[in-house]
């Protein structure tokens, strides 16, 4: 992942976000040599100790260099020992041993080839080189990749015609690289395997359309250019798109945010386009491309009148562009991936990137691609995060409702699955949070003189969508369904004791149960729905304000 410019970590913020959302809604040895230390004269003389430099032979082959000893912090103690002082002052601080470190013979640095035209991928053929030592199944596939690299490195031009037949059998390398991932268990090696088919994957996204455009460059039939807009034309063009800008009674803001102002007066003095001209056109555009713009401010920027200026705009900030000089910042960006090397190729990107030549404006778009994208990319997998949530919450709950002009109490408990379904969009993350749930309930309801004992069961299933996006997250109302059903177990009256009455009583209240089931159930459905849109909608919220 490279990029030149600093990218927004809104992707990650409203990633931790969505999550708990989520969540809660649901060597080898040296070896030494001793040898007498010889102190320098003027050390000897002056009775101080020499420096560092002169006392420890310093390899420059040696990558690591060893700590020196710290300092003995602990203060001095007197001891008592049998040995004779005599005999340490019999050894002199010259016939001390010295540790010095043997030097670690480097390998010897393979030849780096050549190529007249070419840039010389060096960073991809130490690449292969070490991918060959380390995995010697992968030899057979590195030699043919480092032969077809060879073979366009011999070529004496960008436009040989040569080149292309090599192009495709390194696309084809690069593809041979998966499956020769796929026969290896160690994920060092596969890493190693895929890194290395990505690095071919690189070269060959730029090399192809720099070929066709060197081509195309290099050919009799060049497409004809079409001249720049004059500075009148250009004006003409700022007159109409400031017609445009004034309907929303804030020209003065936009004149100032797109830098109307200083083009004007540019193009008022009538002289040719000049690069300060060229720059000023870039910036302007940049802009008009800007991240930060609405959606309203984006959608008025589409308008007919102003795509018109910004394409004059786009033919005054468009430059040429050395291609070799572009290649050449590529490959030593991929040696060496330090900020002056990202600086170089950022630049060469900005001349190509107003490119309205076909082949030139695909190099952009690959130089974009491969040497301009996030720093850090976020996947998310649904079957991830799904695991992260709760298999199934249960909860029971005393019910007390009035259904129907009747009085429902009793108990019910519900059973609660969530989970995370993520919606392709080009532009955001589109998130669906699901609650699906079954609610088994055993009720008396109570009408009049009769009581009715049942038993209820009733599913339902809560949706809600948030977006996010480079900006904010936007919650979405939930929404609901269910479906419920009872079954009735028994019921009584307060003339069941009262003989003829009785059944009479029991036949009237039975009938008037019966009438009003559909539309009991459905009330009953209802609650239901609002109770489980209503709740995933406020834990979402309270989830989301305290992430």
């Amino acid at each position: 992942m490279r990029r030149f410019f600093f990218s927004r970590s809104w992707h990650l913020a409203a990633g931790a976000a969505g999550l708990s959302i989520a969540g809660a809604v649901s060597s080898q040895m040296l070896g030494v040599e001793a040898k007498p230390v010889k102190w320098p004269a003027a050390a000897k003389a002056n009775g101080d100790d020499p420096r560092v430099a002169e006392r420890i032979g310093l390899d420059p082959s040696i990558r690591e260099t060893p700590a020196l000893p710290a300092e003995n912090k602990i203060p001095a103690r007197a001891r008592i020992t049998d040995a004779d002082p005599a005999d340490a002052e019999a050894s002199p601080a010259e016939d001390q041993p010295e540790t010095r470190l043997k030097p670690i013979p480097e390998p010897a640095a393979a030849e780096v080839p050549t190529s007249l035209a070419w840039p010389v991928p060096a960073a991809l053929l130490l690449q292969l080189d070490r991918l060959a030592e380390s995995d010697p199944a992968t030899a057979d596939w590195v030699a043919q990749a480092k032969a077809e690299v060879s073979a366009i490195l011999d070529l004496p031009s960008l436009s040989d015609p040569a080149a292309k037949q090599h192009l495709q059998r390194l696309t084809q390398l690069a593809n041979d690289a998966k499956s020769l991932s796929r026969q290896t268990d160690d994920d060092d090696a596969r890493s190693r395997i895929l890194r290395a088919g990505f690095a071919i994957v690189r070269r060959v996204a730029i090399w192809q359309p720099l070929h066709e455009t060197a081509l195309r460059e290099a050919s009799a039939k060049r497409p004809e250019t079409s001249p720049l807009p004059s500075s009148q034309e250009m004006l003409s063009d700022l007159e109409h798109a400031q017609h445009e800008l004034a309907s929303t009674r804030d020209l003065v803001a936009w004149r100032k945010y797109l830098l109307l102002d200083k083009l004007q007066e540019r193009c008022t003095s009538g002289a040719d386009i000049t690069p300060a001209e060229r720059k000023l056109a870039r910036d302007i555009l940049y802009r008009f491309h800007s991240t930060q713009l609405t959606s309203d401010q984006a959608a008025l920027l589409e308008n007919p009148a102003l795509q018109k200026f910004a394409q004059q705009l786009t033919a005054w900030a468009a430059e040429p562009v050395d291609l070799l000089e572009l290649s050449a910042a590529i490959e030593k960006y991929e040696s060496d991936e330090g900020s002056e090397n990202a600086g170089n190729i950022a630049q060469q990107y900005d001349l190509l990137r107003w490119s309205q030549e076909g082949k030139t404006a695909e190099l952009a778009q690959a130089v974009n691609s491969y040497y301009r994208n996030a720093n850090v990319r976020v996947a998310i997998s649904a079957e991830l995060v799904n695991r992260l949530l709760p298999k199934e919450v249960r909860t029971a709950e005393p019910v007390q409702e009035m259904i129907q002009g009747a009085t429902v109490e009793g108990q019910s408990e519900t059973s609660t699955r969530l989970r995370l379904v993520l919606l392709p969009d080009r532009w955001r993350w589109r998130v669906g949070l699901e609650a699906k749930g079954e609610v088994a309930s055993s009720t008396a309801s109570t009408s009049g003189p009769a009581t009715f004992y049942q038993d209820g069961a009733a599913s339902y299933r809560a949706r809600k969508l948030f977006t996010i996006d480079r900006k904010n997250i936007r919650m979405h109302q939930a929404e609901a369904e269910a479906a419920a059903q009872n079954q009735l177990n028994d019921f009584e009256t307060d003339f069941d004791g009262v003989p003829l009455l009785n059944w009479v009583a029991r036949i009237i209240a039975r009938n008037q149960y019966e009438q009003k089931t559909p539309a009991a159930q459905q009330e009953v459905e209802d609650k239901i729905i609002n109770r489980a849109a209503g709740t995933l909608d406020t834990q979402v919220a309270e989830r989301l304000e305290k992430a």
